[in-house]
């Protein structure tokens, strides 16, 4: 059932983001995310928690883990005005992106960069 769900939560961001309702959009992720970390034991542990409800605390409407496990990223919303704050409270190395149909590239990473 919650994989069911999930899949249909996909094509709701689709649609919100395509409409241009990002706060819809982040709200889904958040319950995406929830219901993710449901399915398993392991999807999660208490160092991403606490950089999610710092996100959350900080502004962020939703978020979600991108990547393999020992690596990959924390994809989070949050309305513009509350990007700052997101990015103190959670204290990761912030990585801008934006949507690509090609799918995911990395073209520079520099490791040495600051947050």
């Amino acid at each position: 059932k919650r994989l069911l769900r999930m899949v249909d939560l996909v094509y709701r961001m689709r649609t919100d983001l395509e409409a241009g309702r990002l706060e819809d959009f982040g709200a889904t992720l958040h319950e995406n995310w929830l219901l993710k970390r449901e399915l398993a034991s392991g999807i999660s542990s208490s160092q991403i928690d606490a950089w999610y409800a710092a996100a959350l605390s900080a502004g962020a409407t939703g978020g979600k883990l991108l990547g393999a496990g020992a690596g990959g990223f924390l994809l989070v919303h949050a309305p513009l005005d509350r990007h700052v704050h997101v990015k103190q409270a959670v204290g990761l190395k912030h990585v801008p992106f934006q949507f690509d149909r090609l799918g995911t590239r990395i073209i520079y990473s520099d490791l040495r960069a600051d947050r």
